[in-house]
């Protein structure tokens, strides 16, 4: 019975998807059934991240945009007038629209909220929970550390693009396909 649930959450996981990544789904999910070798788990893992590439807006992480650039100037003038030198020091580095790019990078990795809202079913939230939980307590290597890849990739080079995080969005059909109905 878990694997019928199982390929019933796949199918319903992926309707809304775009082909590349209802293809990379297949491929973790055979993977995960002991199916398929994880160096093709890889190899398509790679391609995805080429695709991710080519659809995504990669911003200058040294830039500001103008909305930016307003809340630049509201933390310089947050510091009282006798700390407004080590203010500008601090506000001005250049590792400041760095920082501040990777942290708005890592927070859209997590926004499960537009997941579940762009992507996936609503009611798809609750084996995504039990899902994670159990992806947690397991010990699968390849998909954790495929998983951990991504959302390093992704804060790099962010989420901004045509189809939005392509590579988070396999390991989220197959942490509710297969890990939800794991026994």
């Amino acid at each position: 019975m878990p694997k019928i649930l199982s390929i019933i959450l796949f199918l319903v996981s992926i309707i809304y998807l775009p082909f590349p990544i209802s293809l990379f789904s297949l491929i973790i999910f055979l993977y995960l059934n002991k199916y398929l070798n994880k160096y093709i788990v890889i190899f398509g893992y790679i391609l995805l991240f080429i695709f991710q590439i080519y659809s995504t807006r990669i911003q200058s992480n040294l830039e500001f945009s103008g909305y930016q650039n307003f809340l630049h100037q509201q933390n310089l003038d947050s510091y009282p007038p006798s700390l407004f030198r080590i203010g500008n020091i601090v506000e001005n580095k250049i590792e400041s629209p760095l920082f501040y790019r990777f942290r708005q990078n890592i927070f859209n990795c997590f926004d499960f909220v537009n997941y579940f809202k762009n992507y996936f079913i609503t009611i798809l939230f609750i084996p995504f929970i039990f899902g994670l939980i159990k992806l947690i307590k397991s010990s699968n290597k390849t998909f954790l550390n495929l998983l951990i890849i991504s959302i390093v990739l992704l804060a790099f080079i962010g989420t901004d693009g045509k189809y939005g995080p392509l590579l988070l969005l396999p390991f989220i059909v197959n942490i509710i396909s297969f890990y939800s109905c794991e026994t």
